[in-house]
């Protein structure tokens, strides 16, 4: 049988492409704008203008020119003013199986505003904002520079990087990778996070998920996590409750607290006056490096483990398949208690 030739576009259809403006001007030298889009990408950034500038370029993909043109012209970006707030949206019709569309938009708006943005799928990135930001995205990147005000982030699917956020920083939901830095305000993160985890010079992290519960009173330096690691870096007051996670933390200051399982624990700092330390592992070893100049008292336990001291002032014994460790370095020290089970404990002399 001969069957008749039926064009690709027939079956798949094609793109078409149009751009559209809107331009609304404001009164308030912080005025409340609410962005919906369900179908794409949305970029703001604050500007020295008082009005509030929208750039619409829009995909619609279709089997003919004339649907397409429909299909623009029903979802028509609009800036209306409900209550106190000034919504930005992309009307989104029933356009039928054959018919769909992707906009993005590129918004100005007053510096001082504060910003609500719900969006469905597509990235959002904010920049250069006064106020405070909210962010509700099902899948997309999230990408936030600048902002005075307070950040606050749902994220269901996508990535965050946020950097130079004065008011702190508050996420939700579950994300792949994570780069949060200098940030002046409290940051906390709740949720499931699979992917590379990073934070630098924040004033303080709260992170709570199924594995890992941690807090961090103050943050100059940096951390990264994974899976199966964190590296903390230059941390004051640390409290880690984890599992299955390799722990290093590095020149510390203040007390520290963890609890671990099934991974090793390592920490080391240069810096006097030592904190009271207190580690409690199962199934892995503990290392702590302190300064030889330190003033602290040792209380460790190894069940169906070693334990060993570079310190002349702490006593190593073992008992059968058990070792223990006590004594003390310098004066009127704080206590470093560590414990694990089949698993070692090595105290080192740091400088």
């Amino acid at each position: 049988p001969i069957y008749p030739q039926i064009p690709w576009n027939d079956v798949f259809g094609r793109d078409f492409t149009y751009s559209h403006t809107a331009v609304q001007q404001v009164s308030e030298a912080q005025p409340s704008i609410v962005v919906v889009n369900p179908t794409g990408e949305v970029h703001v950034e604050g500007s020295d203008n008082k009005q509030i500038e929208v750039r619409e370029d829009k995909r619609v993909s279709a089997v003919a020119e004339d649907s397409a043109k429909q299909a623009d012209e029903s979802s028509p970006v609009q800036i209306t003013r409900e209550g106190s707030d000034y919504v930005v949206r992309v009307n989104s019709p029933n356009l039928g199986r054959r018919v769909s569309l992707h906009a993005n938009l590129d918004i100005q708006v007053p510096r001082g505003a504060s910003v609500r943005i719900d969006g469905k799928r597509g990235d959002v990135r904010v920049r250069n904002v006064a106020g405070p930001v909210t962010l509700t995205v099902d899948r997309g990147d999230v990408d936030a520079e600048d902002v005075t005000g307070k950040l606050k982030i749902d994220l269901r699917r996508g990535s965050v990087t946020a950097q130079r956020i004065k008011g702190g920083v508050e996420m939700d939901g579950n994300a792949n990778d994570i780069q949060i830095s200098d940030v002046d305000g409290d940051v906390v993160v709740r949720g499931e996070y699979t992917g590379s985890i990073a934070f630098a010079n924040l004033k303080s992290l709260k992170w709570s998920s199924a594995r890992t519960q941690m807090e961090i009173v103050k943050l100059p330096g940096k951390i990264d996590m994974s899976s199966g690691s964190l590296t903390i870096t230059e941390p004051t007051g640390v409290t880690i409750r984890t599992s299955s996670k390799d722990i290093r933390i590095e020149d510390f200051e203040g007390p520290v607290q963890i609890t671990n399982r099934d991974a090793g624990v390592e920490l080391s700092t240069k810096k006097n006056p030592v904190g009271a330390i207190d580690i409690e592992n199962k199934s892995g070893k503990i290392e702590v490096s302190l300064p030889a100049g330190g003033n602290f008292q040792v209380d460790a336990s190894a069940r169906r483990g070693e334990v060993d001291s570079e310190f002349s002032g702490v006593s190593v014994k073992h008992d059968h398949d058990n070792g223990t460790m006590s004594g003390s370095v310098g004066h009127n020290g704080s206590t470093v208690k560590l414990n694990t089970t089949y698993g070692s404990i090595n105290l080192r002399k740091q400088g």
